[in-house]
């Protein structure tokens, strides 16, 4: 199967002779995927076909939750203007801001607000200030229909992958 990409991303960028990587293949990031987040596919029979990219979901609690593990800033109880993580989190959305990727919120339960898949976002800024990791996102996007049912639980994880919600 060939990789390509229709967004110019990769174009000029796939291996010749002699570089040291397989004829035909693109540099990979460092999760593993191509630089592009709009890959296709040419599957056996020459049909171009999308090569979905998992998605990173972040779990945070309810904004309303005085029980809160991290100090974390929302715009409103759907938009979320940065978080304090884990150095772990942290160079997730290091990673994430590197290739431009799209991320979702998963707002935990709260009171009478269930789960939900609050927003999406893309990472501005990861600092390490005062001993702490800070995340500050951008282009944050309120998703509707609103309550959008998470795609998992996270069992105590503060992220998972996962497809990217139906909208």
């Amino acid at each position: 199967m060939r990789l390509g990409c229709f967004d110019g991303g990769l174009v000029g960028n796939v291996a010749a002779p002699g570089d040291g990587r397989a004829p035909g293949s693109f540099p990979v990031g460092p999760l593993g995927r191509t630089p592009c987040q709009n890959h296709f596919a040419l599957d056996v029979w020459d049909i171009w076909r999308l090569n979905f990219v998992m998605a990173l979901y972040l779990v945070v609690r309810h904004p309303q939750n005085p029980a809160q593990t991290f100090h974390n800033i929302w715009q409103d109880d759907d938009l979320l203007i940065s978080i304090q993580t884990t150095l772990a989190i942290g160079k997730r959305c290091m990673d994430a801001k590197e290739q431009n990727q799209l991320m979702y919120i998963h707002r935990c339960l709260y009171g009478d607000c269930p789960p939900t898949i609050c927003c999406s976002v893309h990472v501005a800024v990861v600092a390490y200030i005062g001993g702490l990791i800070i995340v500050e996102f951008r282009n944050q996007t309120r998703l509707t229909p609103l309550n959008i049912t998470p795609p998992e639980q996270p069992g105590g994880r503060s992220s998972y992958d996962n497809d990217p919600p139906a909208l």
